[in-house]
């Protein structure tokens, strides 16, 4: 199995560091963590194919993921709607140059005059995401919807994956862990897994890898409902936290099993 690392791990320090980070303690790849200024957009073409380079030269896959900060794909506001889908295919370009396999997204977020129109904030939601799944297809490129444990995301659990999957078939997901933890569920059903297509899991320290403070205490447990996923389902693996420490603990634990 494979086992990378988010970008996030360095998010003060250039991508450059991550890679040469990731090759020095066995990781396969990079996950990107798209944000300024840490990774920008708007750097010329040049760079982006030397930071290909540099991932070949270095032994690395690389992938970008968009966490949609403020970018929301289900928003009925047409105009945000449509920096969003822009914001996207933006994305999906530069991971074309970066010769990435696949591409992290955030759903959407429903805030509240998207709870106003519920039935409306679906439908646009599912019409911009086939077009960006279209755009990711003409690239070669795989999308994948992550999970958020936040009252406002559209995807939060499998139910949510199983749902959008009705109208998506194509669609794949990144099953991020910690997240599903957060939610503090007990009652559901683990094996609804075998359902949805998820292309690779994220693992980090609860209740969010993507920022501090950690309960570090839970982090046993957020393992262990990993190995309850991969008895089902083997897949990629990624890890994220904004702390290298971490990181090599995680993978350490992970080892031992």
């Amino acid at each position: 199995m494979r086992v990378g690392i988010s970008s996030l791990v360095a998010f003060k320090e250039d991508i450059e560091n991550v890679m040469f980070f990731a090759q020095n303690n066995g990781f396969s790849h990079v996950n990107i963590f798209v944000s300024e200024p840490h990774f920008s957009l708007f750097k010329d073409r040049t760079y982006f194919k030397q930071l290909r380079r540099l991932a070949q030269n270095l032994g690395l896959l690389i992938s970008l993921k968009a966490p949609a900060f403020t970018q929301n794909l289900s928003s009925i506001d047409n105009d945000i709607g449509r920096i969003a889908v822009k914001y996207y295919e933006r994305i999906i370009n530069i991971a074309s140059i970066l010769d990435s396999d696949k591409v992290i997204i955030r759903a959407g977020m429903v805030f509240y005059p998207e709870k106003l129109h519920p039935k409306e904030t679906f439908q646009v939601t599912i019409s911009r995401l086939i077009h960006i799944l279209e755009k990711a297809k003409d690239n070669g490129i795989k999308l994948l919807i992550e999970n958020y444990p936040y009252d406002f995301d559209m995807i939060r659990d499998i139910d949510d994956m199983l749902l959008i999957k009705k109208y998506l078939r194509k669609i794949a997901f990144a099953f991020n862990i910690p997240h599903l933890f957060a939610l503090k569920r007990k009652n559901f059903d683990i094996n609804k897994i075998n359902y949805v297509d998820v292309d690779c899991f994220i693992m980090g320290p609860p209740p969010s890898p993507y920022h501090v403070p950690y309960n570090i205490r839970e982090l046993e447990n957020v393992i262990a409902l990993y190995y309850d996923v991969v008895k089902i389902r083997r897949k990629e693996l990624i890890l994220a936290s904004v702390r290298k420490d971490l990181i090599l603990r995680i993978k350490s634990l992970i080892s031992e099993k």
